[in-house]
């Protein structure tokens, strides 16, 4: 899956813990879309309650579904073998 055509993907399909969807909710996050938007304007960790533990969560959720990892600086795609 291509990060254009996952953009759209809501975070429920992500199989992320419920902590960790329900502060991205709070937030106004709804899509793949918008948490790499977030993470790209540097504004993810300024989202209330989100942790650098939630980060790497929600980071190895969206590297294991579409081979993109963010840090806490960057959005990176990660090739698959």
């Amino acid at each position: 899956m291509t990060i254009s055509k996952s953009s759209s993907m809501k975070i429920e399909e992500l199989g992320l813990p419920v902590r960790t969807e329900t502060v991205l909710r709070e937030a106004g996050i709804e899509s793949v879309g918008d948490i790499v938007l977030n993470a790209l304007n540097g504004k993810l960790l300024r989202v209330h309650n989100m942790g650098h533990k939630q980060l790497y969560r929600i980071s190895d959720a969206l590297e294991k579904r579409i081979g993109i990892r963010i840090t806490m600086c960057a959005v990176v795609h990660v090739e698959r073998r």
